[in-house]
């Protein structure tokens, strides 16, 4: 029996990992960073294409094919989400 001890973290009698506890706190902590980390490049990856709409829409309010007030109205759109 002293072969397996420490790594069995569900078994009756033994209460700790092989890292004595931390191991759990160590897993949390790397899912936690890892879910921030996806989050973090999708909100970026979000800013990146709302400024190309706007940067579209300019476009087309420079060159005529909208009104001030489409433009304005649909910048607003975009603003909020």
């Amino acid at each position: 029996m002293m072969f397996n001890r420490g790594f069995y973290r569900f078994g009756l009698g033994n209460c700790c990992g092989f890292f004595g506890g931390w191991d759990l706190l160590i897993g949390i902590g790397l899912l936690v960073g890892a879910v921030a980390l996806i989050l973090w490049i999708r909100s970026r990856n979000r800013s990146n294409r709302d400024d190309s709409y706007l940067e579209t829409l300019k476009d087309r309010f420079v060159r005529g094919e909208i009104t001030e007030e489409e433009y304005l109205a649909k910048k607003n759109i975009l603003e909020r989400k």
